[in-house]
């Protein structure tokens, strides 16, 4: 828990933990609204010399996905 010093100290320690916990849940609404990420991401930036059947670890990725 948030310390303050002063006779305040409780009013502005309640209305900081509102605000954050406000934030949070701005955040992680935000978070679950976004779509998916594409999982081709992950295979077109891990490697500079991709190995051979990357391509087709993608495309099975895709199929389980259902993307």
């Amino acid at each position: 828990s948030l310390r303050l010093p002063g006779p305040l100290a409780a009013t502005r320690a309640a209305a900081i933990t509102a605000a954050a916990l406000e934030r949070r849940r701005a955040g992680i609404a935000a978070a679950e609204a976004a779509p998916p990420p594409d999982p081709a991401l992950v295979f077109e930036t891990a490697y500079a010399d991709p190995p051979a059947g990357l391509a087709d670890d993608l495309a099975e990725l895709r199929r389980i996905l259902g993307r």
